[in-house]
């Protein structure tokens, strides 16, 4: 037979003042819509009714636990291998996972790869190295972007071999105008040293 809900403090205090009336369990359930299996329960155990422990399993992790490992997994520094040391909990990498995926609070997306570092493209880079070692002061007037990034690069005279990323572009300052960027506000002109 399928359990049955508790009874709640109104139906409780109902059921105590028809029994000080005088009214059978039978009569009773009728009266509140209950079955008279719960009306003699709550008679049998009173003051103990819906206090006994149902069983199962505690829980691994605290609701603070929880929201602690939710709060630093959400900084983006910490793997969940990582997390356990950090919070100093005795449980498994598991339940970690666990607890962020059901939070609801975090999507697995998978890491985006760089493209493979090709024999062409270390000749491109050896090339564009051969070619830009003997400058001097064009340094000075050149700057550097990774996709929509813009950094400032200067030499002091100083002969510089630069291990290039794939797709860097550099442009004279004197046609430089705005340099936009996804992620920060816009750059505008950039000013030499």
């Amino acid at each position: 037979m399928g359990k049955g809900k508790k009874l709640t403090d109104r139906e409780r205090g109902q059921i105590e003042a028809l029994s000080s009336t005088g009214m059978s369990s039978r009569a009773i359930a009728i009266k509140i819509g209950r079955s008279k299996t719960v009306v003699n329960n709550f008679f049998k155990l009173k003051d103990n009714y819906g206090k006994k422990n149902t069983g199962g399993r505690p829980k691994a992790l605290s609701s603070r636990d929880e929201r602690r490992v939710c709060q630093l997994a959400s900084t983006g520094k910490y793997s969940t291998r990582k997390l356990i040391p950090t919070t100093g909990l005795k449980v498994c990498q598991k339940t970690i996972y666990n607890r962020i995926r059901r939070s609801g609070r975090f999507t697995y997306t998978a890491k985006l790869t760089k493209p493979q570092l090709l024999q062409r493209h270390k000749i491109e880079r050896l090339n564009f190295d051969q070619k830009v070692m003997p400058w001097d002061n064009q340094w000075n007037w050149m700057v550097m972007s990774e996709d929509t990034v813009a950094n400032q690069t200067r030499c002091n005279g100083e002969q510089r071999h630069m291990q290039m990323p794939l797709f860097v572009h550099f442009h004279f300052l004197t046609f430089l105008q705005i340099v936009y960027c996804k992620r920060r506000k816009p750059l505008g002109r950039q000013q030499p040293f």
